[in-house]
């Protein structure tokens, strides 16, 4: 839901009001390619090179590696804590 929100403030208000089903397929679609790209940089590089945006693997591999995941999608899904507030202490 907080990704829709920030996709809703960032991106063109009018289009995410007439299409909020396309939005969302959109966000989820890219949060999938995020999760690939963190999870499985191998398998990301390979469909760079076999779908033609670059010619060499280990380019693509080594840029997938060196990208930074830390705050992406993958680490926000794992850590359920990290959209919710603490409970509060006992006693």
């Amino acid at each position: 839901m907080v990704a829709i929100l920030l996709l809703h403030r960032q991106g063109n208000r009018e289009f995410v009001r007439k299409h909020p089903i396309a939005t969302k397929r959109a966000l989820r679609a890219t949060l999938k390619g995020a999760d690939l790209c963190a999870l499985e940089p191998e398998r990301a590089a390979r469909t760079l090179v076999d779908g033609g945006f670059t010619p060499r693997y280990d380019y693509a591999l080594q840029t997938m590696k060196d990208v930074p995941t830390t705050s992406g999608a993958s680490t926000i899904r794992r850590t359920p804590s990290a959209s919710m507030p603490a409970p509060p202490r006992a006693g």
